[in-house]
């Protein structure tokens, strides 16, 4: 079963609950597996597979305390052979009707197919475009020294490709579904370098612990690697706008609130950060903005044989202070609503 229920399962009381049920990706073992509350009192577990691929089923006998005294059950592979619920598709097909509808607006279009299959190897096309997408919606929300440097993301939020053709709001959704969205953090000149020495050595240098997502920049941003260099010492070079860090000064960058708060531990937890607008949404208005689009490949993350030669020493975290300006703006939940509702009406 999926480990993340084993402490769950644990941690409860007496009489609190005897059953969890889960529908996870990495679900595995025994079904049921059973565990021992705080008491020594037996918990069942029955987690299947995700996105609906699996349905759990399982009888429990109680005795008149309540106490399972026995069991029997196991999940049900879902396939196009299993007979759907007629009654129930019905009322589905009915609540598709204006998703679809949403989903099926067209908002811009693009010449060059937006790929993500490359995302979690290095540069990929789509990644770049929502990166570029990022920088110019917090650039046009500022003046000066305000304005962002860059912005960057995590290379799993990227999810799927956009065709060449029309793009529509489906398919921006389908590709970014998590409904992140945009932060704005300043980080020193001098702790900037240990970012991107995370990034690239797959290994955070604030806490030393795994980073386990790939990154895209926006365009102004150019990071040398050596993966040939030990752990800690692979960052080679990072240029913002053709120009070498600055340790003295400090630097505005958009990124996702997700990775803000730790997410795929590229970065320590951020603090005191306004949360803006929802990722889809900024695609959405970069897409409008730019069409018809003829985006191409960069090389913005660039593995060379060098060796370091601005990478920082310092050992002191980032920042997550904003700059002055920054305001705490409503996400519109509407449309994150929208973006659950598709999913699960597409399963």
């Amino acid at each position: 079963m999926f480990s993340a229920d084993f402490p769950t399962a644990n941690s409860y009381a007496p009489n609190a609950i005897i059953t969890l049920l889960g529908d996870m990706k990495g679900a595995e073992g025994k079904y049921p597996t059973i565990v021992n509350n705080t008491k020594g009192e037996e918990v069942f577990i029955a987690t299947s597979y995700r996105w609906g691929e699996y349905l759990g089923s399982i009888n429990l006998l109680f005795d008149k305390d309540g106490k399972i005294t026995g069991y029997h059950g196991a999940p049900i592979h879902l396939t196009n052979q299993t007979a759907q619920d007629q009654a129930l598709q019905a009322k589905i097909d009915e609540w598709r009707v204006p998703f679809e509808a949403f989903a099926a607006e067209v908002i811009g279009s693009t010449s060059a197919a937006l790929d993500q299959t490359k995302c979690k190897t290095g540069d990929c096309l789509l990644g770049q475009v929502m990166a570029d997408a990022m920088y110019e919606y917090r650039a046009n929300q500022t003046e000066g020294d305000k304005k962002p440097d860059f912005a960057f993301h995590n290379s799993g939020s990227v999810r799927a490709t956009i065709d060449e053709g029309d793009i529509t709001r489906g398919e921006v959704l389908t590709s970014f579904p998590f409904g992140n969205a945009m932060v704005e953090l300043t980080f020193s000149g001098a702790d900037l370098p240990k970012v991107f020495e995370g990034l690239v050595s797959a290994n955070n240098q604030f806490n030393g612990k795994e980073v386990s997502s790939l990154f895209q920049v926006s365009s102004a941003v150019r990071v040398e690697h050596n993966p040939a260099n030990e752990v800690g010492k692979r960052l080679v070079k990072v240029t913002i706008g053709g120009e070498d860090l600055d340790d003295a000064r400090e630097y505005r960058l958009v990124t996702l609130d997700f990775l803000a708060g730790g997410g795929d531990n590229i970065l320590e937890k951020q603090s005191g950060f306004a949360v803006l607008d929802l990722q889809e949404d900024v695609l959405n208005q970069y897409i409008k903005a730019h069409s018809p689009m003829s985006p191409t490949l960069q090389e913005r993350v660039v593995k060379t044989d060098g060796q370091a030669s601005n990478n920082s020493n310092s050992t002191s975290g980032g920042s997550g202070d904003q700059g002055s300006g920054s305001s705490i703006v409503a996400v519109p939940v509407w449309t994150a609503l929208v973006a659950g509702l598709m999913f699960v009406l597409a399963l």
